[in-house]
């Protein structure tokens, strides 16, 4: 195994949300993580589970709006690999240079995700092994680590609340937090609420629309991540309106000084809705990433 290519990220106190809410709550900083996200984590894990594997391939390949992407040029810069990334046509700009600067090979789709795979199989297809942004094992025990260290840095903690899209960050959190009497919620947009309702309905269902200003949750919940959640009895989905989310993340960036994606600003927009659960309890909500245009919040 190759040194660990993220960092422990640290959590802060928020005085003013645990005074509104008359309970204690922390922020999980992921969005000061290595490449700004928690996905470092997860492509990471995955990279090098399978060089131990299979031995160094001739690079690697993905689909992602940016953070995974990001988060995978990194680790072939650091293991010296080349790095293809099929990027939608309309993912933000400031990640899409970040991938270009880590020395990615970036290739554009359309937003939908069929065409996302369609085109990342024609690469895998050359000898890069794609490393999928949620749907594996190995992806989640990558995300699940995340769990593990606030279990260390937080030990009195009743609940974490995280965002929602593929599912491989919940999914993660999941596996570590099972039998240890924690709850996990996760926030959703209802724009793209597919995950919800696939497990509504016991049955996986795919995203419609494509337009949610959390443009890091428009991905389609993956098969491996709705199988592991599904049998959570301590998990449960909680959605938020568009409105909720800008309102959120400008927020937090003139109250609590945290410049955060809007993907990571549904965790505070559900804040309201689970007031009652929050009271007397200890929090640590999941910045997932902080990867955005500082002038897009205002």
């Amino acid at each position: 195994m190759a040194n660990k290519l993220h960092h422990n990220t640290p959590i802060f106190y928020s005085q003013k949300l645990s005074d509104k809410y008359n309970s204690k709550i922390y922020f999980k900083a992921e969005n000061l993580q290595v490449t700004n996200s928690f996905k470092i984590r997860g492509a990471s894990n995955f990279c090098q589970k399978f060089i131990q594997i299979n031995g160094r391939p001739k690079g690697f390949c993905t689909h992602s709006s940016g953070n995974h992407g990001k988060a995978l040029a990194y680790v072939c810069q650091q293991l010296d690999l080349p790095c293809k990334i099929v990027v939608p046509k309309d993912a933000p700009s400031i990640k899409i240079q970040a991938m270009k600067h880590l020395g990615a090979e970036i290739i554009f789709c359309d937003p939908e995700t069929n065409s996302r795979l369609l085109a990342v199989k024609e690469i895998e297809a050359k000898g890069f092994p794609q490393v999928p942004p949620y749907n594996h094992s190995w992806i989640m025990q990558g995300q699940g680590t995340v769990a593990t260290e606030i279990l260390d840095q937080c030990p009195d903690v009743d609940g974490v609340i995280c965002p929602i899209g593929g599912g491989g960050l919940s999914g993660g959190i999941s596996e570590v937090l099972d039998n240890k009497s924690i709850a996990l919620i996760a926030a959703e947009p209802y724009l793209a609420d597919d995950a919800y309702k696939s497990l509504e309905s016991g049955t996986l269902v795919d995203n419609t629309r494509f337009d949610t200003v959390a443009d890091g949750l428009r991905a389609n919940f993956g098969i491996e991540n709705f199988n592991q959640l599904k049998q959570c009895d301590f998990f449960r989905i909680v959605r938020c309106s568009e409105e909720s989310i800008n309102e959120a993340a400008l927020y937090a960036l003139q109250e609590e000084k945290l410049l955060i994606e809007k993907s990571s600003a549904t965790v505070l927009a559900i804040l309201p809705k689970i007031k009652a659960e929050l009271k007397g309890k200890t929090w640590v909500l999941i910045l997932s990433g902080g990867n955005v245009d500082p002038t897009s919040l205002i």
